[in-house]
């Protein structure tokens, strides 16, 4: 009889554990197919496309398919691109404002400075045909720069010694573990040259000034929304209302179209909550993904 009740007992318990895992397989199904819902909202209707830009800017395929896909896309008659963003690398800032561009030379695109949208930000906000700021949102930092690490000092402290083999003297240098010689500075000199080059000149054209004003402006500085309108680098202060009612007066772009907003897939706020309380949010810390030449606001 006792042998039947435990029996009884094990059969209730392992019948609990699976109804408990069939609930919580079915909880995470749910949650996987809201948040694969909510990866592009789109719609196959005339509307104005909204791309939220924040954080650090890294080479994302997923964004530059989304806005390949707005440029001949029909519906969106007009884009407008929210940004919140101290830059990133000059790399991916370039594929940005390239795709935007080229969005800007098929329909009506606004841009609007929310917080910061300095360096990075700022060159992704040149690929639109207009920018907004608030009067204290902060923009500018007009500039490239390269850090490296130096821990000889520290690893001569602790009595570490580092034994390298390499091709050539400038073969992956600046490598950290020791100081930086003179023809790596050199090197690396021309490279910040060379994009900061690229950036002034971006600037000069995109602004419609001459080469020696935007390099006067290109001196790092951080600007605010009021003073980077009297330096025109901005076109207006205004909210984000205030740009897409701008879009919505353009030719071709009626004044009663929806705003829709298109995500990519990384920027799911639930999926990205649920890594958060597993103790995963790091996957999605792109800083941990930046590298080679920065146009950037203060790095950290």
């Amino acid at each position: 009889m006792s042998a039947e009740r435990d029996n009884l007992l094990d059969r209730r318990r392992l019948k609990r554990k699976l109804n408990l895992w069939q609930g919580g397989a079915l909880l995470l199904l749910a949650i996987l197919v809201i948040a694969g819902a909510s990866t592009m909202t789109r719609s196959d209707q005339p509307h104005i496309a909204r791309i939220t830009l924040s954080g650090m800017i890294v080479d994302d395929f997923e964004r530059e398919e989304i806005l390949q896909k707005l440029a001949i896309s029909e519906d969106a008659k007009g884009v407008i691109v929210r940004i919140n963003s101290p830059g990133g690398t000059v790399a991916a800032s370039e594929a940005l404002f390239n795709n935007l561009l080229l969005i800007s030379e098929a329909k009506p695109t606004a841009s609007f400075i929310a917080t910061i949208g300095a360096s990075g930000g700022y060159i992704a906000a040149l690929g639109t045909n207009r920018i907004f700021v608030r009067q204290n949102s902060l923009t500018g930092s007009i500039g490239v720069l390269f850090q490296s690490p130096e821990f000889s000092g520290l690893l001569e402290m602790v009595g570490i010694t580092i034994e390298e083999v390499k091709s050539s003297p400038l073969k992956g240098g600046p490598s950290g573990y020791a100081p930086m010689s003179d023809d790596q500075r050199a090197v690396m000199r021309q490279m910040i040259d060379d994009s900061n080059k690229w950036f002034v000149d971006l600037v000069a054209q995109r602004r419609e000034m001459d080469w020696e004003t935007a390099s006067r402006l290109a001196d790092g500085s951080i600007y605010t929304g009021g003073r980077a309108v009297d330096n025109n680098l901005v076109d207006e202060i205004g909210n984000e209302k205030a740009a897409i009612d701008w879009l919505r007066a353009q030719e071709g772009v009626g004044e009663d179209l929806p705003v829709v907003d298109y995500h990519p897939k990384k920027n799911r706020p639930l999926l990205d909550g649920l890594l958060s309380m597993l103790g995963f949010d790091g996957l999605t810390n792109s800083r941990l993904t930046l590298d080679g030449l920065l146009a950037l606001w203060q790095p950290m």
